[in-house]
């Protein structure tokens, strides 16, 4: 399919359904994803009536940021091989937080660089426990983001963050 471009499904069943985008253009982000003009970004959505033309539509993006995070022990020595979490600002509730959030791990000079990031505010918490998605993990992740950094994304820029993991 090329950008822009049109898609169609055929005999969808009745259910709940997630998006997933992948294979983005260089340089592009998911900007939004409406299903009858409500946005799913980060929520299921219910689909499958034949006789319901509903549309679903996905917002690419070039306008995105991208943040570079290094964390460091209390004596500024670099820490590799630690958990780095991203929490969009936006995120409505637990679901859409295991939807939304980006997960990397430092290098050996305790750095770690997203890829293209929408704009706005994110949270950083910086760990090293793994992060898993499981409801659980989530639940944990939502109570440290008291603890977490702020970062803000702006088109065009590398937003730049230096920590100390969260222990706990």
């Amino acid at each position: 399919m090329t950008v822009p471009g049109q898609f169609s499904f055929s005999h969808v069943y009745e259910d709940e359904y997630t998006v997933k985008v992948s294979d983005l253009p260089s340089g592009a982000y998911v900007k939004d994803i409406t299903y009858n003009g409500i946005s799913i970004l980060y929520d299921a959505f219910r689909a499958g009536r034949e006789f319901d033309q509903k549309w679903l539509r996905i917002v690419l993006a070039r306008n995105g940021g991208s943040a570079t995070v290094g964390m460091e022990d209390e004596g500024n020595n670099p820490l590799p091989d630690l958990t780095v979490v991203l929490l969009p600002e936006n995120s409505r509730s637990d679901g859409a937080l295991a939807s939304a959030l980006v997960v990397g791990q430092t290098n050996q000079n305790g750095e770690w660089s997203s890829s293209l990031l929408a704009p706005g505010k994110y949270y950083v918490i910086g760990t090293e426990v793994q992060v898993d998605k499981s409801p659980e993990g989530i639940t944990r992740l939502a109570r440290l983001r008291v603890k977490a950094h702020e970062l803000q994304i702006s088109p065009g820029v590398t937003s730049r963050l230096k920590l100390t993991p969260i222990r706990g």
